[in-house]
């Protein structure tokens, strides 16, 4: 059952900067984006459905509620949801809020919508679940069009609407899903679903019939050889890749995906010999360590992270003890900011 009503951001948007501002200063927002960073993404979209209603229409809210609307409405909704955004960009741009910094954060908050949805498709579809299944059963041989149509539209604003937009590149990344795997996916549905005859009748193991028939589509458990050494969602994408320090580790929360990033911002600050940052963001993923375990079920996930921190705890140990300064403080919102400029502007 659907719990979230798309019409709340339905027509144009009348700017109300002081509602926005309001619910930023009282910790409405805030306490909103810890849903999401915990990874209780459905609670996150209502209670920013719920802001949203009162004409609060910071773009990390409207972030939370877009992604669980495609979480209730699945893949067949997207290109609408696409649609919007871009609409959000041409026509409601200035009524979004936060004026502050106003295109970073945008930027921001639609980088962690594209790639939360990117990983989400990704991860349902490298294991064919029920999900996958019924998204392929809902969808009609024009989604794929729908779809790319409605991100070449997006591509577009976001480009004429940000400078240099982080979040356009994960747009590329699913455009490239979509024409590949999803296209793929839909043809091999309808070819399993259609008669016997009309795909070439053919039994025999491999055999084409003649009709160039195409591979069922893959059930839960079925996995190949390319798919246990491939990325997620490259399977059948052509040269093989060799596996990378986390690829098969499927996250289906901004919680898990975020800590990914931290450490492996971590790693790389630490080879750039960038310890002061480096110890901000170790100082913030020991605090995520001790309130639960996950190097009990994760070890290798997190041996990049130890490894560093062990050859430059005599370097970072320092700047822990400048920790409540001033210049530590600056650093720490800095880094809860803007995590993405943290790690990678010097």
């Amino acid at each position: 059952m659907n719990s979230l009503d798309p019409s709340v951001l339905g027509g144009p948007l009348t700017p109300a900067p002081e509602l926005a501002e309001r619910a930023s200063e009282d910790g409405s927002i805030h306490r909103v984006s810890q849903f999401a960073h915990r990874g209780d993404d459905h609670e996150a979209a209502r209670q920013a459905a719920t802001l949203i209603a009162d004409q609060v229409y910071d773009i990390r809210l409207l972030g939370y509620y877009f992604y669980g609307l495609f979480l209730e409405r699945g893949l067949t909704y997207l290109p609408a949801l696409l649609i919007r955004v871009r609409e959000l960009l041409e026509r409601d741009y200035g009524a979004l809020a936060p004026e502050r910094k106003k295109e970073r954060v945008v930027d921001a908050s639609l980088q962690w919508l594209f790639q939360s949805i990117d990983t989400r498709l990704r991860f349902h579809a490298e294991f064919g679940d029920e999900t996958w299944q019924r998204w392929l059963s809902d969808g009609d041989g024009d989604l794929s069009k729908e779809l790319l149509a409605a991100q070449d539209g997006l591509q577009r604003a976001v480009a004429q609407r940000l400078d240099e937009p982080r979040c356009g590149k994960v747009l590329v990344r699913l455009k490239l899903w979509v024409e590949r795997d999803l296209a793929r996916a839909l043809m091999q549905q309808r070819a399993a679903a259609a008669p016997a005859n009309d795909v070439g009748g053919d039994d025999e193991a491999g055999g084409d019939g003649g009709g160039g028939v195409v591979a069922s589509v893959p059930q839960r458990g079925e996995e190949s050889a390319a798919a246990r050494t491939a990325p997620l969602g490259m399977v059948g994408a052509g040269e093989a890749h060799p596996p990378e320090p986390l690829a098969g580790v499927a996250s289906a929360s901004a919680a898990m995906k975020e800590l990914i990033q931290k450490m492996e911002g971590f790693c790389s600050l630490v080879e750039r010999g960038s310890f002061a940052r480096a110890a901000v963001v170790a100082q913030d993923i020991s605090r995520i360590i001790e309130s639960f375990d996950p190097v009990t079920f994760l070890p290798k996930l997190f041996a990049p992270y130890f490894r560093h921190l062990n050859q430059a705890i005599e370097e970072i140990t320092p700047y822990w003890d400048m920790m409540g300064s001033p210049s530590w403080q600056a650093q720490e919102q800095y880094y809860r900011a803007d995590i993405d400029a943290f790690l990678d502007d010097e």
